[in-house]
């Protein structure tokens, strides 16, 4: 329950971040591509652990899909926002972080479940 809010919670603030109408302000070059990169992260990372049940085959291509078209559509429903080709790597490369962190604390989680078995 906890996973799948923070999972709505992730969807609707990138959501916004991604659709209002003026981009985020630079705080350093390129820091935008930081900014995705993060996002997107967060929003692979909470959607695998709201949505365990759907299998990994399935689950990653899809978020990858997802995140690709919502850069694409950014441009599209956003008449004063471009889509940019490096943003949608940033947020390709924040969905393989995600992915790095979930077989990552999966790995962690399995130690220290059969670390409590071992008598």
């Amino acid at each position: 329950m906890v996973s799948t809010v923070l999972f709505i919670c992730c969807v609707i603030a990138v959501s916004w971040g991604v659709f209002r109408s003026t981009p985020p302000q630079e705080i350093f070059y390129q820091s935008d591509k930081v900014l995705h990169v993060l996002a997107f992260s967060l929003l692979a990372f909470t959607g695998r652990m709201a949505m365990p049940m759907l299998s990994s085959f399935l689950y990653w291509p899809i978020i990858a899909v997802i995140v690709v078209s919502m850069e694409y559509l950014q441009g599209v429903l956003q008449f004063t926002r471009i889509s940019s080709l490096e943003d949608a790597v940033a947020n390709l490369a924040g969905v393989g972080l995600a992915f790095v962190a979930v077989k990552v604390a999966v790995k962690i989680v399995d130690k220290v479940m059969s670390s409590h078995l071992d008598y």
